[in-house]
């Protein structure tokens, strides 16, 4: 945000003389909010047999930042399945936190999965 100040400065003569000058006020943002998810948790059902490539969910994050500070991106930090396996299964989207399948699922190989997600700011 932007500001405009006029400051005037008058004596107490007879007659009173006075001088303005204006001021212009530009406030910066800081990084003080982290993202918020817009749910605490998410919860997916997707068919086996799914086209390998489908996006299966999406999440949200948001950030009452400017610019870069409130910009957001996503990850994978941490998931059930060994670290190896996790990328055949699953990848997000940075930008728009949409998750795809990697692969076709197979309900009798593998029935659930958990993931942990990070959504971070820029700043």
């Amino acid at each position: 945000p932007e500001y405009n100040i006029t400051i005037t400065a008058t004596d107490r003569g007879k007659p009173p003389l006075s001088s303005s000058s204006s001021i212009t006020l530009h406030i910066g943002d800081v990084n003080d909010n982290a993202p918020v998810f817009s749910q605490s948790s998410y919860i997916v059902y997707v068919a086996e047999n799914n086209p390998p490539g489908a996006s299966i969910s999406q999440v949200s994050a948001s950030d009452p930042d400017l610019g870069p500070n409130g910009q957001v991106s996503y990850s994978i930090v941490a998931s059930d399945l060994e670290q190896r396996e996790l990328s055949s299964y699953v990848s997000i989207s940075t930008e728009s936190g949409v998750v795809f399948a990697q692969r076709a699922f197979d309900h009798e190989q593998l029935r659930s999965f958990k993931l942990t997600l990070q959504a971070r700011d820029q700043g």
